[in-house]
């Protein structure tokens, strides 16, 4: 049952981007350059792999080769699943930049005029 309010962009071969991930837990901060998988992505949310574990209530800024050079979105993981020496994950988006939103926002818009047959 889906549960979201928001559209979500499911990828039937869920690409990869190059990723520098920023990671806050208490006062610690780091950070990584890895790849990830993104599986869905929405204005509220994405799901992705990748080989690199966080904790459930991490705060992530996330910097993406997706949309544009760089794609930037910052959120929380929410859900944590480990699957073949990785983990999936589900981040709720508190922000992210205006490509990100607009990209999205013009998703959610095509949706809505194809469910009312304007597409």
């Amino acid at each position: 049952m889906e549960r979201r309010d928001r559209a979500r962009l499911k990828a039937k071969q869920p690409p990869s981007a190059n990723a520098t991930i920023f990671s806050t837990t208490g006062s610690m901060m780091s950070h990584n350059t890895t790849v990830v998988k993104l599986h869905n992505f929405g204005l509220e949310g994405l799901s992705f792999t990748s080989e690199l574990e966080f904790s459930i209530h991490e705060y992530l800024a996330m910097h993406l080769d997706l949309f544009s050079p760089k794609t930037q979105v910052c959120g929380e993981i929410v859900w944590k699943k480990e699957a073949n020496n990785s983990f999936i994950y589900g981040l709720n988006i508190h922000t992210a930049d205006f490509t990100y939103h607009q990209y999205m926002h013009s998703y959610e818009k095509y949706l809505e005029n194809r469910d009312k047959g304007l597409a």
